[in-house]
C-alpha cells in the first residue's frame, strides 16, 4: 500500500512511562513480546507525525519468526492506522493491542506414514473429547472432501490478487462458519455434484453475514435484513455461544492429501483459524513427505505427536475384535475354545506377517484377506488353525492393497444389485466383467492423479484417454461409489489413499 498514513502520538503518554512499568503489565507474555512492545513504543515516539507502518514493521521479523503472526500483527497495526479519524497511540493503546494478541499455541500435529490410524485416532478423539465435556462443539474436516472449497478460496484470491493474510477477520470468521457448516450439517459432501454443494456454501455465507467482531466476541447483527430460517437462526446462535466460550475445536484429518495443490492456501487459513478467540484447539494429521518444515513455520508454538505401531498385546486385541464382528458366533464360544482359537491365530499371524501385522491398516486387511480361511477351519466346537497356515501366503503389501480394492469392488457390486454375496453368485460371469470393467476406469483414474496430461498422451491411446475423461467426469459429476476416489477437485480427482 503506497498511500501514507499519518498517525497523532499522545508524546505526554510515551513519556511517561517507564520500562519497568510496562513490563509489569505483560507477565504472562515471552522476553521478545515485551521487547517489541518497547521498541514499537519507542519508533512511535520518534515518528511522531510521519508515516509509521513501514517503520513499525521492520520491527516484526526480529521479533518472531512466525510469518502468520507476522501478518497478524501487520494486520492489526495496519488497521489501527487507517482508523479514520486517526487512532490515538497512546500507553494504554499499545498495551491492549498486546494484550489482544494471541499467539499459535493451541495446535496439536499427529505426523505417521499411512496406514497408521490417523483417521480412526482422530474419530476416536472426537468422540472423547465430547464425551469428556459436552459443551465442547467438535468439529472434524476430513481434507480431501475439502479440496473444492479450498480451490474456490485459492481462484477467488488470485482473482483479487490478494492473499489468507490480508483478509480481515470478518472475511475469516466467514470461511471459518462455512466449514463448519459444511461439516456439520451437509452429509457426503463429496458424493454430490459441486453445483450442488454450492448451494449449501452459498447459505452458510448468507448467514455468517450477520456475525460481527466486538472485542473478541461475536454477535449477531439484525440490522443487515436478512431473513433465516429457525434452523438457520439456530444454527447461527449455537456458532456464537460455542464461539464466544471458546468451545470450539478443529480437527482437521489428513493435510497431505490436499498438497501440494493447496498447501500454503490451507496452511495459512488454519493457522488463521487457530488465532480466533473461540477456538480452543486446532488438531491436524498428515502423513511425513516434507511437510515438517512448512508445518513448523507456520505453527511454531504447536505440539507433535506420532502414533506407534501395534504391540503384541494390541495385535491380539484387534484380532479379537475383527473375530467378534466377522466371525459368527465367536463371542458365544466357551472362553476356553475362543481363546485357543485366538491364540493360534494370532502366533500364525505375527510369526508369519510381523513386519505388516503391526500397522493397523495392513493388520485389517492381512485379516479381511484370511477371513474365508478361518471361517473353514473354526467352529462352535473345533479349529485347524496352525502356525504355519500362512506360511506360504502371499501376503505383502502390493498383494494386501489389491485384495483391498477387490473387495471394495465385490462389495459396490452386490450392493447395487441389491442381492447378497450368496444369491450374486448365480450371475458371476456378468458379476466379474463388471467388476474388470470398474478396476480398468479406477486404473485410468489413478494415471490422472499420477500423470499430467502430456505424460498421460504418451502412454494412453486415444480411446482410454477418452475413458479417462469420461470417468473423470462420472466423478465430478458425483457418481463414483467405490468409496476408493473420495470427490473431485475441479479438474483432477483424488484417488482414497491406503
Amino acid at each position: 500500500m503506497t498511500t501514507e498514513l499519518k498517525i497523532k502520538i499522545d508524546q505526554r503518554s510515551f513519556k511517561s512511562a517507564s520500562d519497568t512499568a510496562v513490563c509489569g503489565d505483560f507477565g504472562e507474555f515471552e522476553q521478545k513480546a515485551r521487547e517489541f512492545c518497547d521498541k514499537f513504543m519507542l519508533v512511535c515516539n520518534s515518528c511522531n507525525e510521519e508515516t509509521l507502518k513501514t517503520k513499525a514493521e521492520t520491527l516484526l521479523p526480529d521479533w518472531c519468526r512466525n510469518e502468520t503472526v507476522i501478518d497478524l500483527l501487520r494486520g492489526k497495526l495496519s488497521s489501527a492506522m487507517k482508523s479514520s479519524p486517526p487512532e490515538l497511540l497512546d500507553i494504554k493503546f499499545i498495551q491492549n493491542f498486546f494484550l489482544e494478541l494471541k499467539l499459535p499455541d493451541n495446535v496439536r500435529i499427529l505426523l505417521n506414514d499411512a496406514g497408521f490410524g490417523k483417521t480412526t485416532y482422530f474419530t476416536w478423539l472426537a468422540w472423547h473429547l465430547s464425551s469428556s465435556d459436552p459443551s465442547l462443539n467438535v468439529v472434524m474436516l476430513n481434507a480431501i472432501e475439502f479440496s473444492t472449497d479450498f480451490f474456490q478460496l485459492l481462484e477467488l484470491l488470485e482473482t483479487k490478487n490478494d492473499t489468507v493474510q490480508n483478509l480481515s477477520e470478518p472475511e475469516i470468521l466467514i470461511l471459518f462458519y462455512r466449514y463448519i457448516h459444511l461439516a456439520l450439517f451437509v452429509p457426503d459432501i463429496n458424493k454430490r455434484t459441486i453445483k450442488q454443494t454450492n448451494v449449501d456454501r452459498e447459505t452458510a455465507d448468507r448467514c455468517a453475514k450477520l456475525l460481527k467482531f466486538t472485542n473478541g466476541r461475536i454477535e449477531l447483527d439484525s440490522t443487515e435484513g436478512i431473513e433465516l430460517s429457525t434452523k438457520e437462526l439456530i444454527e447461527l446462535r449455537l456458532f456464537r455461544e460455542k464461539f464466544n466460550r471458546t468451545k470450539l475445536i478443529l480437527i482437521f484429518d489428513g493435510f497431505d492429501e490436499i498438497a501440494p495443490n493447496y498447501k500454503d492456501v490451507v496452511l495459512t487459513c488454519l493457522a488463521r483459524f487457530a488465532q480466533l478467540d473461540g477456538v480452543q484447539s486446532l488438531y491436524l494429521s498428515s502423513r511425513p513427505y516434507g511437510f515438517e518444515t512448512d508445518l513448523k513455520r507456520t505453527f511454531d508454538r504447536s505440539r507433535w505427536y506420532r502414533l506407534k505401531l501395534l504391540s503384541q498385546e494390541k495385535i491380539v486385541l484387534a484380532v479379537h475384535n475383527f473375530l467378534r464382528a466377522k466371525l459368527k458366533d465367536y463371542k458365544h464360544y466357551e472362553e476356553k475354545h475362543r481363546l485357543d482359537v485366538l491364540k493360534q491365530l494370532c502366533e500364525c499371524i505375527m510369526i508369519n506377517l510381523f513386519d505388516v501385522a503391526n500397522v493397523p491398516l495392513l493388520l485389517y486387511m492381512v485379516l479381511v484377506r484370511t477371513l474365508d480361511v478361518i471361517r473353514a477351519r473354526v467352529n462352535e466346537h473345533t479349529h485347524s488353525i496352525t502356525r504355519d497356515m500362512l506360511k506360504n501366503a502371499n501376503m505383502d503389501i502390493l498383494h494386501l492393497v489389491e485384495c483391498f480394492i477387490n473387495r471394495k469392488i465385490e462389495i459396490l457390486v452386490t450392493d447395487k444389485a441389491g442381492i447378497t454375496d450368496s444369491a450374486s453368485m448365480t450371475a458371476a460371469a456378468k458379476t466379474d466383467e463388471k467388476k474388470e470393467k470398474i478396476k480398468n476406469r479406477h486404473i485410468l483414474l489413478a494415471m490422472c492423479v499420477m500423470f499430467d496430461s502430456k505424460s498421460r498422451e504418451q502412454l494412453l491411446s486415444k480411446k482410454k484417454q477418452k475413458k479417462a475423461r469420461k470417468a473423470m467426469k462420472k466423478v465430478n459429476e458425483g457418481d463414483e461409489k467405490t468409496g476408493l476416489v473420495l470427490g473431485p477437485s475441479i479438474t483432477t480427482v483424488t484417488i482414497k489413499k491406503s
